[in-house]
């Protein structure tokens, strides 16, 4: 679990020195009578994840607007009512704004907003539903959306690209919508680079377009299983790998020794050296990732923290909006999500350029990667 950095005014020098922010050592803060919360996902918070770069846009909140602050944490095995409880907590310890995070919250988020529209709210990564899982936008609630699918779509090119083997892999934690489609904008992504250069590229851990078929971890933001299951996938086969798990962190190839996994199409786990795809935000700059940096081929990164700050900053002003026109949705186009260009690990000739193209193609409408965020 990372430090929680220092929560108020008076340690906002810690903050600055410790933290992932981007504020200057100059910056000013006055005082006001306004009190930013966070509700994170989790109950331990993964450096660099979704819910550490959405603390991060409250703490910087912190520093530039001088408002309060509270963060609570999920229970170890949340559900839909362990999230109400968590989002009714901080609305008792007077928080004027509350950020919830993840489409695990977002049920819970729209039943404690309904109940208490004095109060603004940000659903970070998530759309607002209601219990019955039917979108249902407030008025005091602003969505910051990422269409991570249209960087998950350039992720199954460069895997495609990538692959010496002929088979890449995806996964995911569950079989959520989100989750759906954003794998489903992976394989897209291998597809196109088949069609385009006559290759047949494999994708195995999601096969055909059934999502029951396809290969999940059954746990969300959970580093352990989303390494045993990769490694797993890596013995049949696959050398370029992609998982959607909510994890961001990587952890050391798992010893296979009695556990039934170490046979495969190749028949060998102990040879198998897969290059992997991170998401959320660039895994090779975390330290977590430091043994395993020579091993990742890109990641999926979204700017949340920098749009958390500007809307916690608006809650303080009449310029908040909520609802359907205050939705916010980060696409290539304004750099809410991308892929990293090559690091430890070289991009095949040629490559780098034809992904500045299809960003290019996918911005003009020319290719259309399809989710529920940009048919609304």
């Amino acid at each position: 679990m990372r430090l929680i950095r220092g929560l108020s005014a008076l340690a906002a020098s810690a903050l600055l020195l410790t933290g992932c922010s981007a504020i200057g050592p100059d910056a000013e803060v006055t005082d006001v009578d306004y009190k930013a919360c966070i509700a994170a996902s989790v109950s331990t918070i993964e450096a660099g994840s979704i819910d550490d770069q959405a603390l991060d846009g409250v703490q910087r909140a912190v520093v530039k607007q001088g408002v309060g602050y509270k963060l609570a944490f999920a229970s170890e095995k949340p559900n839909t009512e362990s999230y109400v409880n968590q989002l009714k907590g901080l609305i008792a310890a007077d928080c004027d704004f509350v950020v919830a995070v993840s489409n695990r919250m977002a049920a819970a988020t729209y039943r404690v907003a309904k109940a208490n529209p004095d109060v603004r709210f940000a659903l970070v990564d998530a759309e607002l539903i209601t219990s019955f899982g039917q979108a249902a936008p407030l008025e005091n609630v602003r969505e910051l959306r990422f269409d991570a699918a249209q960087s998950a779509f350039l992720a199954g090119y460069l895997a495609a690209s990538a692959t010496k083997s002929g088979v890449v892999a995806a996964f995911g934690a569950n079989r959520t919508t989100q989750i759906v489609e954003v794998i489903t904008g992976f394989k897209h992504g291998v597809d196109y680079f088949n069609s385009q250069n006559g290759t047949s590229v494999s994708i195995i851990g999601a096969p055909g377009s059934d999502p029951r078929d396809w290969s999940v971890t059954g746990a969300w933001a959970d580093s352990a299983a989303q390494t045993k299951l990769a490694y797993r996938l890596a013995t049949r086969g696959a050398d370029v790998i992609f998982g959607y798990t909510g994890s961001v962190v990587l952890g050391a190839k798992p010893s296979t020794s009695g556990e039934g996994e170490n046979t495969g199409t190749d028949g060998n786990a102990d040879a198998a050296s897969p290059m992997f795809i991170g998401i959320d935000t660039d895994w090779a700059a975390l330290a977590a990732n430091d043994a395993v940096k020579g091993s990742i081929l890109a990641s999926m990164p979204k700017r949340i923290a920098p749009v958390v700050e500007s809307t916690v900053a608006a809650g303080l002003t009449d310029t908040f909006v909520g609802g359907i026109a205050g939705r916010y949705v980060g696409t290539l186009s304004d750099g809410g999500v991308a892929l990293t260009e090559a690091g430890a690990v070289t991009y095949p000739t040629g490559v780098a350029g034809r992904l500045a193209q299809l960003v290019s193609e996918i911005n003009d409408g020319t290719i259309v990667v399809d989710s529920s965020i940009n048919n609304k």
